[in-house]
């Protein structure tokens, strides 16, 4: 016997067909908020997986196409979480997509928890003339199975605003 009326079926169904649309929030755009690692992952949608090597030197980059604009390289000790914070959508031409944020969705949503228990940690650093900001970081053996995430943001983006613009976020797996 169903249960279920036929509104509500069709209701559920649309739902689990967008489920795997509903875990991607800020999308990064080569050459306005794209975020790299290790030269990765460029134009993803935040909460991707990305594992560092024991050893290795990671790279995080953040393309922003305007050069002296100043970007804020945020990490978290706590994995990502899609739409963590709802920020107020941006125009950029529309060229960002637009989250799937259950509530108000916007084109912009801080991923990462950046809350004190998190030890959320920024690094700040200006564009160059091709409007890119970039350090490396060497990944000790002592940092082996670490999780943590990561997300920038982008302060004086023409076209976002009195608002930073927020790039992809990304949970990063430490391992040998």
């Amino acid at each position: 016997m169903n249960t279920f009326s036929s509104p509500v079926r069709h209701l559920l169904l649309t739902i689990l067909a967008l489920a795997p649309s509903v875990a991607s929030q800020t999308t990064g755009v080569p050459g306005l908020n794209d975020y790299t690692v290790n030269g990765h992952t460029s134009g993803s949608t935040s909460c991707q997986s990305v594992d560092l090597v024991i050893g290795s030197v990671a790279e995080f980059r953040v393309d922003t196409g305007v050069p002296g604009t100043m970007v804020a390289f945020m990490f978290s000790f706590c994995p990502c979480e899609p739409c963590w914070f709802r920020m107020p959508p941006v125009g950029c031409g529309g060229l960002i997509p637009w989250t799937a944020c259950v509530v108000n969705p916007s084109n912009q949503s801080i991923d990462i928890n950046l809350s004190a228990g998190c030890g959320p940690v920024a690094v700040f650093l200006p564009t160059d003339g091709a409007g890119v900001a970039t350090f490396a970081l060497p990944i000790p053996p002592s940092a082996l199975g670490i999780l943590f995430s990561t997300q920038a943001a982008i302060v004086g983006n023409p076209c976002s605003g009195p608002f930073p613009l927020l790039t992809q976020a990304y949970d990063l797996n430490v391992i040998s």
